[in-house]
């Protein structure tokens, strides 16, 4: 029976130990770059400022997927360089190499009046490392340390033979300042910043008192590198296996940020805490270069806005470029500078009047005068009810024209005011939204249909008084009526002259005619009245 038991709570400790390794095992990530991106304040007025900050930092587990290298050791073998040092340089370098995995290559140069190359770029497999460390066995001092010209053959060797999308690092061991060759120290340090164009880190050892610090500390900063400090050769081992669990850290290489700014929106006030190595215009790009776990890299600058803006979240204006595991990537950081800024810009009726029952198109035309697509409602109301909404997608400086049919069947007859309206839900947060209602005026008229009793009265009406009016005129004018009973007392109406013209022309008279029939009318002498003889009754 106890037996059991501890049989029982051994299993139980194996089994908690097996989960907990198992959960630290899947918790584990690979090298990784991660960037983020803040924006503040969230929005801005024209004529005020705001702050971005990207910041790049390097995270997971170095000893999951290292990054394969292309590595050229450099190694003094100058006179200074003889006896302990040489033998305790041999073997930290050699150390090194049983340290990297068989996706690595290394090379060896020696320098001391010159600079040699012992071995080509080797694959760090079994035999590989045992080439390379032949090699570094048989290393021998002479005279002179000619640092330039190991630079520069190092460099051209990772240029030309190096492989693409894998990391290209020179470590350089010396105990010693430049003393044949080139000696100039800022054109060493050259050598270094054109090695961190093509992408090359160098790492720097500098062994004993008599170095240069200050020039190391230059070629390694210069690149991205590290210049470690060994006071004596005993300490070799130790730097040359701290840069190589470096190399195996890295998260990526050839690190550059792109910022793409919307020069429409805002302007670049040229004061990054780390200044980008291009600008132009609204881009501006900074080399970053290679970056390890643990390690972080940020800069902060400010931007005028020109306009009112708004920070979107989900605007992608920063992309960062890399290379890690032989492979070229592209991240996308979110959080941009934008305007939204959607219009209802005109509206136009078919027609200002209709009878009820009648359908009256009402055109509107929208704009999108913001920075982004957007996708919005527009609505057209008649006074404060509606006729119908729909939705619109629109890219950004993109107008529309929205046909709307109003049905005026049962509409009240009167006088409405038509009005559109864009983001009728009012979903959108916009820079301006006092343009939201189209501010042109628009009315339409309904009118009562059909042919109801007062408009058959008013009809008729009219037409009684016309043919009162027009039809004596009309159609007794182009008649003659029968010449009627000349009354006793009547005698025709004298011809009387109304001037003389000019000889030659005539006599021009005028006679007396009915105001109502315009037919000549005669006089009586007896009622000394004038007698209409087609009216039949005196005028």
């Amino acid at each position: 029976m106890k037996t059991g038991k501890g049989t029982l709570i051994v299993f139980l400790i194996v089994a908690a130990t097996l989960l907990v390794f198992s959960s630290s095992i899947e918790a584990a990530v690979p090298p990784q770059l991660k960037a983020s991106k803040t924006i503040t304040p969230s929005s801005a007025k024209a004529c005020n400022n705001l702050t971005i900050k990207i910041r790049l930092e390097g995270i997971g587990e170095p000893s999951l997927a290292p990054t394969p290298a292309d590595i050229v050791l450099l190694i003094d073998r100058s006179g200074s360089m003889k006896g302990q040092k040489l033998a305790d340089a041999k073997t930290a370098a050699k150390t090194f190499v049983d340290l990297q995995g068989s996706n690595n290559r290394a090379e060896l140069i020696s320098f001391a009046g010159s600079a040699i190359i012992e071995v080509q770029f080797t694959t760090m497999t079994a035999d590989g490392k045992t080439t390379v460390k032949n090699a570094i066995d048989k290393l021998t001092s002479v005279d002179k340390t000619n640092i330039y010209e190991a630079i520069e053959k190092a460099n051209s060797e990772l240029e030309t033979k190096g492989r693409d999308n894998v990391l290209l690092v020179e470590i350089l061991l010396t105990d010693g300042r430049p003393t044949t060759g080139n000696t100039k120290t800022d054109d060493i340090i050259d050598l270094a910043v054109s090695a961190n164009a093509t992408g090359i880190r160098i790492y720097t050892i500098g062994l004993g008192s008599d170095v240069d610090a200050n020039l190391l500390s230059s070629i390694a900063n210069a690149t991205g590198g590290k210049y470690y400090f060994a006071p004596t050769s005993a300490d070799l081992q130790a730097i040359y296996t701290e840069i190589s669990l470096e190399i195996s850290k890295i998260v990526g290489t050839s690190i550059k940020v792109h910022e793409e700014l919307p020069t429409t929106l805002v302007s670049y006030n040229n004061d990054a805490t780390v200044a980008p190595s291009t600008v132009q215009g609204g881009k501006l790009t900074w080399n970053v270069g290679t970056l390890n776990v643990g390690e972080v890299w940020q800069v902060t600058f400010t931007v005028h806005a020109i306009k009112d803006v708004l920070v979107d979240p989900t605007a992608i204006q920063t992309k960062v470029e890399y290379i890690l595991a032989e492979a070229s990537h592209t991240m996308d950081v979110p959080t941009g500078i934008i305007a939204r800024d959607v219009s209802a810009v005109e509206q136009v009726a078919s027609k200002t009047t209709a009878t009820a029952g009648e359908i009256v198109q009402v055109n509107v035309t929208v704009k999108n005068f913001g920075s982004k697509s957007e996708t919005f409602s527009v609505g057209v109301y008649y006074n404060d009810l509606s006729v119908a909404t729909r939705s619109v997608t629109l890219s950004a400086g993109a107008t529309s024209v929205l046909t709307f049919n109003w049905n005026t069947t049962n509409v009240t007859p009167g006088t409405y005011n038509i009005s559109a309206k864009v983001d009728t839900g009012n979903l959108l947060t916009e820079t301006n939204e006092t343009n939201n209602v189209c501010l042109k005026p628009l009315y339409v008229t309904i009118t009562t249909g059909g042919f109801g009793f007062p408009f058959l009265l008013l009809a008729l009406l009219a037409v009684f008084v016309a043919i009162a009016v027009l039809l004596p005129v009309l159609g007794i004018a182009e008649r003659r009526a029968p010449p009627p009973t000349r009354p006793p007392v009547a005698r025709p109406v004298r011809w009387i002259p109304r001037f003389r013209p000019t000889p030659g022309i005539g006599f021009w008279r005028r006679r007396v005619v009915c105001p109502v029939c315009f037919m000549p009318v005669q006089y009586d002498p007896v009622s000394k009245r004038w007698y209409c003889p087609y009216c039949q009754r005196y005028c």
